[in-house]
């Protein structure tokens, strides 16, 4: 793993004021949920059948476990659980990343720090679906390329 000063830094959104996810920092975060950081999430025992399914790594269950609950007064252990096996599901599922965006917007967090983890989130989300969409290198318009056509 790179040390500090080898690094990719994160870029800086100053618009939003959000620090944006380098690629190397993506990599070492995917990294490091596959090799334990997240793997806790697995070890979660659990009787509810949308909770089993969330922790198995449904997004959809996941996102359910979320949507829909009233925004807490201060974050205990159930939003904790819920949100981290959203996290997990977020990594790799866009629609896991804007509710995981849209729910850390509201939550009872000092204002930057909130600012910052939503448009973060918002960014992967965006990232993501690229990703997913396939999305390719635009095509240089006819004759700006050299050829006269």
């Amino acid at each position: 793993m790179p040390d500090e000063r080898t690094r990719t830094p994160a870029r800086r959104d100053v618009a939003a004021g959000a620090v944006l996810l380098a690629d190397e920092d993506r990599r070492i975060l995917r990294r490091t949920c596959t090799r334990g950081g997240c793997a806790f999430v697995a070890g979660i025992s659990a009787t509810m059948p949308e909770w089993r399914a969330a922790i198995r790594g449904d997004p959809a269950a996941a996102v359910g476990l979320v949507v829909g609950r009233r925004i807490p007064e201060h974050i205990g252990l159930r939003v904790d659980l819920s949100m981290t096996v959203l996290l997990a599901c977020a990594f790799v599922d866009p629609a896991a990343a804007l509710v995981l965006s849209h729910t850390l917007a509201r939550m009872p967090l000092e204002p930057r720090q909130r600012a910052r983890l939503s448009a973060s989130w918002s960014m992967h989300k965006i990232w993501l679906g690229s990703r997913r969409a396939g999305a390719r290198e635009p095509k240089t318009p006819p004759g700006l390329n050299g050829n006269a056509s």
